[in-house]
């Protein structure tokens, strides 16, 4: 948490204790209930204790609070503290997850279709002038993860101020009737001891940090993170010391049997995510040969070994397939290959959780079925090959390594009938979370493979792949023509073998019946022999090199 964000809820909590306050204070009327009492003629008694306690049991069993203000109060502060932790927990998220600035600052939360942020690297905020405005509101409507249990549970907690409040009620009556106080101001000791500023600003600050946990734990939920460490704000708070520090799997107990904030009136302990280093889009800088031979294992020096096998520039045999042998790619290209390769595929991974959860999330909202999942990352071995095999025309791997946009791919499938619907559907819902969509439509005539890609950029610059297919398209791509390409892949495509195979494809996938509405829908494509790769995961196949 950082000191902005503790100033915010500080400055949210005490404008709603006024609130609070206001509403303790209109919930009896206290120059009544004083009347009532002294109506049942209590008994004169030197010990306070049993008049005290004799007081309370009338007042728990006589006197009924309005408490339906309290309850839109809390409300409403119930969702202004939610959309606070929301974004606090970004700022948590994004702090823990980069090494260093970002290149372009984001202050605006992007949210998954049920209403919980997406993780991202650039999100900042200006806590001095932040303030809930609408946004609280609209979280009451919409109600997303835990902000619902609490709108739930308000009733509860109102029965818990209730009883509170009748002990309170009961000694300033008893108190007053023992010191000979008047009724006016017995009647204001019952008002103050129910609506008193401190009473409030506990209110306040416990039930308010009960509703930024809870948005800070539904914000880690959405975006993957596994572990939480709990952060003791008060030196002097004894009850959570034991907690500080400690880092265990969300939803388990920390060491005081708890497993979130707060655990007393005034806690104002944080949780704080583990996050991997997701820093944005990786750097590709140029190393030396030692430098390479230092990041790479056994295994990616395996791969380098292997890449040397298959240079585009190597002889061919009769049929147009690579020889082993001589020609070689060389071992500098090879290893910068296995390098970048590697950043890639790491970045790749760390980012996956996150993008595959939005994806079910689309999936699920707008009826379709994600297929593929896998898949849904690019190996290691296959960018080495895609990198070290595009570095020609004066191209380094580098500059290669920075062209892939498919290390992280997803695949959603639905029927024809909805097709169009749902790929504009998910494309809107996508831009509206800050991507950048490029839409590119092969369901044209004399294409070798069917389907609508979309290039996709998020807000921090990384890119994906998201193909849309019917389950018939899906079929012809993996099943049908997968096989022909695993042969074509082998030839130099300008062969008439090759050729003769291309065609093929392109024959499979005209028999393909092209959903209704596509005519004009994104950028019409064509794919052709050289773009094979692109929609045939070869590496989705044993013995495959793409």
């Amino acid at each position: 948490m950082s000191k902005g964000s503790r100033v915010a809820s500080a400055r949210v909590a005490a404008k709603s204790a006024v609130k609070i306050r206001a509403a303790l204070a209109a919930s009896i009327d206290a120059r009544r209930v004083y009347t009532q009492y002294m109506d049942t003629n209590p008994p004169v008694t030197k010990d306070q204790v049993l008049a005290r306690a004799r007081a309370r049991a009338w007042a728990m069993k006589n006197v009924n609070l309005d408490l339906a203000t309290y309850k839109k109060v809390l409300a409403r502060y119930y969702g202004d503290m939610y959309v606070l932790g929301q974004r606090e927990a970004l700022e948590n998220m994004a702090d823990r997850a980069q090494k260093g600035p970002v290149a372009t600052a984001n202050s605006k939360p992007k949210l998954n279709p049920q209403g919980l942020p997406i993780f991202d690297p650039s999100f900042t905020i200006n806590w001095d002038a932040w303030t809930p405005g609408n946004e609280g509101a609209a979280a009451l409507l919409s109600k997303p993860g835990g902000l619902k249990d609490l709108l739930g549970e308000i009733d509860i907690q109102a029965r818990g101020i209730a009883d509170y409040s009748h002990d309170l009620l009961g000694t300033a009556l008893a108190d007053g009737i023992a010191r000979g106080d008047t009724p006016v101001t017995i009647a204001n000791a019952i008002r103050d001891s129910l609506s008193s500023p401190e009473r409030a600003l506990t209110i306040a600050i416990t039930e308010g940090q009960r509703a930024k946990i809870s948005a800070n734990l539904d914000s880690y939920q959405a975006n993957n993170v596994e572990q939480i460490q709990w952060t003791v704000n008060d030196p002097q708070d004894a009850d959570c010391l034991d907690n500080d520090g400690e880092i265990v799997n969300l939803g388990d107990e920390f060491p005081s049997g708890n497993t979130q904030p707060p655990v007393h009136p005034n806690c104002q302990c944080d949780v704080i995510p583990v996050m991997p280093d997701l820093s944005g889009t990786p750097e590709y800088a140029d190393l030396t040969d030692e430098e390479i031979a230092a990041r790479l294992d056994d295994s990616e020096m395996a791969v380098v070994a292997d890449l040397a096998k298959y240079n585009p520039d190597q002889a061919r045999d009769e049929r147009g397939r690579f020889s082993s042998g001589g020609g070689g790619l060389e071992d500098k290209h090879g290893a910068e290959a296995a390098s970048h390769a590697q950043t890639l595929y790491s970045h790749a991974k760390g980012i996956e959780p996150l993008l595959t959860q939005n994806m079910r999330d689309l999936a699920d909202k707008h009826g379709t079925k994600l297929e593929g999942l896998d898949f849904r990352l690019k190996t290691q071995e296959s960018l080495t090959s895609k990198i070290a095999l595009g570095v020609k025309d004066g191209k380094t791997p580098a500059e290669v390594a920075r062209t892939i946009s498919d290390a992280n791919r997803y695949t959603m499938v639905t029927d024809p009938a909805n097709y169009r619907a749902a790929a504009e559907a998910v494309q809107k819902d996508l831009q509206n979370q800050g991507y950048d969509v490029r839409v590119k439509n092969y369901w044209q005539e004399g294409s070798n493979y069917k389907g609508v890609n979309m290039a996709l950029t998020d807000p921090s610059g990384n890119r994906i792949e998201l193909q849309f297919h019917t389950a018939e398209s899906l079929a012809m791509k993996e099943e049908t023509n997968h096989p022909i390409y695993k042969e074509y892949q082998k030839m130099d495509e300008t062969t008439p073998e090759a050729q003769a195979l291309n065609a093929q494809m392109v024959a499979n996938s005209a028999t393909l019946s092209t959903p209704p509405g596509l005519t004009n829908y994104g950028e019409p494509k064509i794919g052709k022999a050289v773009d094979l790769s692109d929609f045939y995961g070869y590496d989705r196949r044993e013995g495959g090199n793409l």
